[in-house]
């Protein structure tokens, strides 16, 4: 019964064999939910920022974002992506980044300053990019594994370069979680075949001959692994990445208030640029460098101090890229309470 409820809320698919949480084409309830969380929306952003700001802090408890370190640090090894989404700036149509790789010696200065933290949140080897285009992957995530052994690694692709190879060389080094958005035109498209193999020879055996879901966890040499898969719509309109996606549409909305991203994330791209946050594409947004500057100088900069002093008042409006972005200010995976989720997941 929780199985039917969890593939029914979830939209969970299954094509050729392989399932996926489904965002490229929803049921009927997944539907009716998404109809309910618009119109939510519509009322939501037809009251003052003033107001939202309010009932948002009702919802939503700041109190925890006051002097905290972040948990999660996000490496752009590669400045390259190899799909077409076209929410994104990243897209093989639209970007106009130099290729650049992150070399080993940086890394391993940004990676031994968390060390010398005991740092054990996540570190991630993607913001705008593909980590599996990174051609020498496996040293940069054995490093990460060797001095952070608390940490969780986790890696974010679009699976077009998954394959049973490359993904035991993840597991064999160390990786904690697998997430595979696979981004199609539509239901009928072809699967990436790498998918196919990587699930059929590494995944299957180590759940003792068990299907591949759509969302595992399972154990690889003591590591606990999460495998999960979601299938959505190349031609999606998210947010506004801060002003760089390039499908959304202008609106009429103001968009101010608090946001998260700043308290609890760094992103760094291939030449040691700090950036504001995850949708600060082209890293211009902060004049602050791994090269020269400690990763946690770079968190406690003056910048960093007075952008979250500005959002913990609900003020986007200093800062030209919170100004343009319309994220909601939360991820409901990130706050308390099930009324808090509740709201963030009608708003977001």
């Amino acid at each position: 019964m929780f199985d039917r409820l969890k593939r029914l809320f979830y939209g969970i698919i299954e094509i050729d064999n392989v399932e996926f949480v489904n965002k490229l084409k929803p049921n009927h309830f997944v539907n009716f939910i998404n109809l309910f969380k618009s119109l939510f929306r519509k009322i939501y952003y037809f009251i003052s920022a003033k107001q939202r700001f309010f009932i948002f802090k009702k919802f939503v408890k700041l109190d925890k974002y006051s002097n905290s370190d972040f948990k999660a640090v996000y490496f752009e090894l590669r400045t390259r992506c190899n799909s077409q989404c076209t929410f994104c700036m990243a897209s093989i149509f639209t970007d106009n980044r130099e290729d650049e790789t992150m070399s080993l010696e940086l890394y391993s200065k940004i990676i031994n300053e968390l060390a010398e933290k005991n740092f054990d949140g996540t570190v991630g080897f993607y913001v705008n990019n593909e980590p599996l285009l990174v051609k020498n992957l496996d040293h940069f995530v054995k490093i990460a594994r060797d001095a952070l052994p608390h940490a969780s690694l986790k890696i974010l692709t679009n699976g077009l370069k998954l394959n049973a190879k490359n993904g035991l060389m993840l597991l064999e080094n160390g990786i904690n979680e697998i997430e595979v958005n696979v981004y199609q035109s539509s239901i009928d498209s072809k699967i990436p075949k790498g998918i196919f193999l990587f699930e059929n020879e590494i995944i299957k055996p180590l759940l003792n001959k068990h299907d591949v879901k759509a969302q595992n966890t399972f154990k690889y040499k003591n590591n606990i692994i999460k495998y999960h898969k979601i299938l959505r719509q190349v031609n999606e309109i998210l947010t506004t990445r801060g002003g760089s996606a390039p499908n959304t549409q202008s609106s009429d909305y103001t968009y101010d208030g608090f946001c998260s991203y700043p308290f609890w994330q760094l992103n760094i791209t291939a030449d040691g640029r700090v950036a504001q946050c995850c949708a600060d594409f082209y890293f211009d947004n902060v004049n602050l460098n791994c090269k020269d500057n400690d990763l946690y100088e770079i968190w406690n900069s003056d910048f960093f101090h007075n952008l979250r002093t500005e959002l913990l008042d609900g003020n986007r409006s200093k800062n030209k890229l919170c100004k343009e972005c319309d994220f909601c200010g939360e991820n409901p995976r990130n706050t308390d309470g099930i009324l808090s989720k509740i709201f963030l997941g009608f708003i977001t």
